[in-house]
């Protein structure tokens, strides 16, 4: 058997797959319009055309699945078509819940003490991820932790419940206080308050779901106790 007529179906179906996999990650992206977005925006510009692009990408694998005579001679260019492929829809992802913040932002009527975060729930590990966060003020865009425990503060408690929020937090100028305000009422380490990006004395959790399956959670903090209005 030629070197050729042996790699060929391997390619054929490695190709098939990896394309199968961005279409999958494109459609979920597109078609997943959260409740709560729905709620206060249209976002199907942005996640429509997510969508179509999976829609395209699912075509495209189909077409290689059923044609095994594909040149192995346009195997390289193909990949890097791939590859380009998956970093645009990782892009669109984080552009998507992006726009979502912003809008929130806007519509949460938000100034320049405040915030909101997006984070994603990783059921492999069992934390949180965040996705996305804005503010006008650009000190508090900054992202602290890589990942966040899904057993403690608001973002823990709005996990298990559906919302959480803490709207008469101690003034953060009292250090001790405020420190102590946090590990006593939602368990986290003097270590983890000191390294906060943001001390806020406002703050509001809540989960997003999808057919009452809940895969997120958005944050929404303020500088001030009447920065978070709910």
């Amino acid at each position: 058997m030629s070197k050729e007529s042996w790699l060929g179906p391997k390619l054929n179906r490695i190709r098939t797959e990896i394309a199968t996999a961005v279409s999958g990650i494109s459609l979920a992206v597109g078609g997943n319009h959260i409740n709560f977005a729905q709620a206060w925006y249209n976002v199907n510009s942005i996640g429509g055309a997510v969508f179509v692009f999976g829609s395209a990408t699912l075509l495209v694998s189909m077409k290689w699945s059923l044609d095994s005579k594909q040149s192995i001679n346009h195997i390289n260019s193909e990949n890097k078509s791939l590859r380009d492929a998956v970093i645009l829809t990782k892009d669109s992802y984080y552009q998507y819940w992006l726009q979502f913040a912003k809008r929130a932002f806007v519509n949460l009527g938000l100034t320049d003490k405040s915030r909101i975060s997006v984070y994603r729930h990783d059921a492999l590990t069992n934390q949180f991820f965040i996705i996305a966060r804005y503010s006008t003020n650009p000190n508090y865009q900054k992202r602290g932790r890589a990942s966040y425990p899904v057993d403690k503060g608001v973002i823990g408690k709005a996990w298990a419940v559906g919302e959480a929020f803490d709207l008469n937090m101690p003034n953060p100028e009292n250090a001790s206080v405020y420190t102590h305000h946090n590990q006593i009422k939602w368990g986290f380490d003097p270590n983890v308050t000191d390294a906060l990006t943001m001390r806020p004395q406002s703050i509001w959790g809540f989960a997003l779901s999808d057919a009452g399956d809940r895969y997120g959670i958005v944050i929404v903090e303020g500088k001030s106790k009447r920065d978070v209005d709910i």
